[in-house]
C-alpha cells in the first residue's frame, strides 16, 4: 500500500465514497473498503442514483421490450439491493450506503434544472458525516454521471467547509495522470472483491467479463488538484464552424450550471463571466444538441484554469 492518505487511515479517519450508481463503490473502492474497516475508520457511502436506467440487461433479464417508470423503479430497487449485499460481502453494514435516487443518466441535466437541490442535499451529508477523507469519481471519466458527480462532490466540499483529503477513481477512460496513489489488495481482500462484485447479478447477466477484468490487484486514485486547470477532456477550446451548429455548452460557475449556444467566434471560453473563477472553480463541457444511443460522452467537461 502507498500513498500518504491511505497509509494514514486509523480508527480516526472517517472515509466518504461518492458513487454515482450501484458497483461503482465496489468497482473502484472495494479494496479501499476493506482496507478502512479493518483500520476501525467509519465508512459512508453515497450513492447518488439507484442505477434503474439500465435497459439492456433488463430486458433480457426481465424478457421484455417496454419499460416504464414502474419496471424501472423495481430494476432500481434491485440494483441497490445488490450494493447492499456487496457491501456486506466486502465485511461492512448495509447502513453504510445511503441514496436519494437521483436520475440515472440525467445528473449533468439536473445540475441545469435543480442544482442548488443536489449541492444543498450533499453539503448536509458531509455536515452529517464531517468526512476526512473523499473519494470522487474522475472528472476526465467518459461517463457523463461520474464527471457530474465529481463536480457536485467537490462544490459541496467547498459549501460545507470540511476539510478533507481529496481523491478521484476512473472508472470509464484512460488515466491521464503519473502522480497516481497506489493500493494493492492482499489476496484475501481481492478474493473478497472479487465475490462482492459477482452481487451484481443484474449486470453479470451482459457484462460479466468487462466487469471482472476490472477487479484488479492494485486500487489506483489521483489526488484532486485544488487549482489550475484539469487535463483529461477532449474539448477544443476553439469549435470548429461546421459543428457549432449541432454543439451546445454547459457552463457552470459560481454554483450555477447553465446552457449556451457556441459563440459566434468558436472561443467557448468567451461564455465565462468575467471574474467568475473568483469564487471557484470554472468547468465546461461541449456537447451535441440532441441525445444519442451512445451514452459516453466524446468531449466531457473540462475544468479551467482560474
Amino acid at each position: 500500500m502507498s500513498g500518504d492518505e491511505i497509509a494514514r487511515m486509523d480508527d480516526a479517519t472517517r472515509l466518504l465514497v461518492i458513487a454515482p450508481h450501484p458497483d461503482d463503490e465496489t468497482l473502484a473502492t472495494g479494496g479501499l473498503l476493506q482496507e478502512a474497516s479493518q483500520r476501525g475508520a467509519a465508512i459512508s457511502v453515497f450513492m447518488l442514483t439507484h442505477g434503474d436506467n439500465n435497459p439492456w440487461p433488463q430486458r433480457w433479464l426481465e424478457k421484455r421490450l417496454h419499460i416504464g417508470a414502474a419496471e424501472r423503479r423495481r430494476w432500481g430497487d434491485r440494483r441497490v439491493a445488490e450494493a447492499r449485499q456487496a457491501l456486506v460481502r466486502l465485511g461492512l453494514d448495509e447502513g453504510v450506503l445511503v441514496s436519494p435516487g437521483w436520475p440515472d443518466l440525467g445528473l449533468t441535466d439536473m445540475m441545469t434544472s435543480h442544482g442548488e437541490m443536489l449541492r444543498a442535499t450533499l453539503v448536509a451529508h458531509m455536515n452529517r458525516f464531517s468526512p476526512s477523507l473523499l473519494l470522487v469519481p474522475a472528472l476526465a471519466d467518459a461517463h457523463p454521471d461520474h464527471s457530474a458527480a465529481h463536480i457536485l462532490a467537490l462544490e459541496a466540499l467547498r459549501a460545507s467547509h470540511e476539510q478533507a483529503t481529496c481523491l478521484e477513481y476512473l472508472i470509464h477512460g484512460t488515466p491521464a495522470h503519473a502522480d497516481v496513489r497506489r493500493l494493492t489488495l492482499g489476496a484475501q481482500q481481492l478474493k473478497r472483491k472479487r465475490d462482492a462484485v459477482l452481487a451484481f447479478h443484474s449486470q453479470m447477466a451482459l457484462s460479466r467479463k468487462r466487469f471482472l477484468h476490472l477487479v484488479d490487484a492494485e486500487e489506483r486514485y489521483q489526488a484532486v488538484d485544488a487549482a489550475g486547470e484539469m487535463p483529461g477532456a477532449r474539448l477544443p477550446w476553439h469549435v470548429p464552424r461546421l459543428l457549432r451548429p449541432c454543439c451546445e455548452v454547459l457552463v457552470h460557475a459560481v454554483g450555477q450550471t447553465w446552457r449556451a449556444p457556441v459563440p459566434a467566434s468558436g472561443r467557448i471560453a468567451d461564455l465565462v463571466p468575467a471574474g467568475a473563477g473568483a469564487d471557484g472553480p470554472v468547468y465546461l463541457k461541449l456537447r451535441l444538441r440532441w441525445r444519442t444511443a451512445w451514452i459516453f460522452d466524446h468531449w466531457g467537461w473540462r475544468r479551467m484554469r482560474t
